[in-house]
């Protein structure tokens, strides 16, 4: 708050010059703002609101954990986009429009349950599905965020995990494993 306080006063210093109240602008240095690094997210919260979720919203938090991938990414996943035999995901339309290709564990795309992927890949008529659907077909990015805040209220976490701290853990973790961030 410090820094922003002496923004406004220097700000106010500048036009009472310009209005001519003031003969000169005065100087003065500038209170240091504090490099924040915002914490990753540990195994232990992760685990929590993966034990609070049904079989779906597990595999969806577990893919997200795995993957990196931003929510409207996820929800615009369809099953053309993944490569079981290796284990990628070709994001298609990624930030800027620039496809991509992210890794992941196959356990975190399939539930348990499901042990026929044809029923999971075609749906009716034959058309190509998302991976993830709710009741009432592709899942929406808000439905997705308020999934999350659900399990989070239902783990009882004293802080919620947000999407995007899934996506700073992942990034932090590859940073932390020594890849360089131009392969982040």
């Amino acid at each position: 708050m410090k820094h922003a306080h002496a923004r406004a006063i220097k700000t106010l210093l500048r036009f009472w010059h310009v209005e001519k109240y003031i003969p000169e602008v005065l100087h003065f240095e500038m209170p240091k703002i504090a490099k924040k690094r915002l914490p990753r997210l540990t195994a232990e919260p992760l685990q929590t609101v993966a034990r609070a979720c049904n079989v779906r919203d597990k595999a969806i938090v577990l893919f997200i954990a795995d993957s990196g991938l931003r929510r409207s990414e996820v929800v615009a996943l369809n099953w053309t986009d993944v490569d079981m035999p290796i284990g990628a995901v070709t994001v298609v339309r990624g930030n800027g429009s620039k496809p991509r290709i992210s890794r992941i564990e196959l356990t975190d795309l399939v539930s348990q349950k499901d042990n026929s992927l044809d029923i999971a890949i075609v749906g009716k008529g034959g058309k190509v599905r998302t991976v993830y659907v709710n009741k009432g077909g592709k899942l929406s990015g808000e439905a997705l965020r308020k999934m999350l805040e659900k399990r989070c209220v239902q783990a009882e976490l004293s802080k919620p995990i947000t999407w995007h701290d899934f996506r700073r853990s992942f990034a932090g973790n590859l940073w932390g494993a020594g890849i360089d961030r131009v392969t982040i």
